[in-house]
């Protein structure tokens, strides 16, 4: 599948069952999937933005959060079409 096709796909998911819904499905889907194979749950998350993420917590955070910000980004420039 393309990245277009990947995209469409989840589009098509998330506009029907509600894209918090569909992030909420994912992460457990893929939580048990970790745990079943013997891998460590922690390799799944919840996407996320640290703008939405409490002072407190994010300071807690610290390398995770520099991650995340970059992944963000990242997303912005796929976004704008600029990669």
């Amino acid at each position: 599948m393309t990245r277009e096709g990947e995209y469409a796909a989840v589009k098509l998911v998330g506009e029907k069952i509600g894209y918090g819904n569909l992030m909420s499905i994912a992460g457990t889907l893929w939580r048990r999937m970790l745990r079943d194979s013997g891998a460590p749950e922690s390799g799944a998350f919840y996407p996320t933005c640290p703008s939405f993420i409490d002072k407190e917590t994010f300071k807690e955070l610290g390398t995770e959060m520099e991650m995340m910000r970059q992944d963000c980004e990242l997303d912005q420039l796929i976004e704008e079409g600029k990669i």
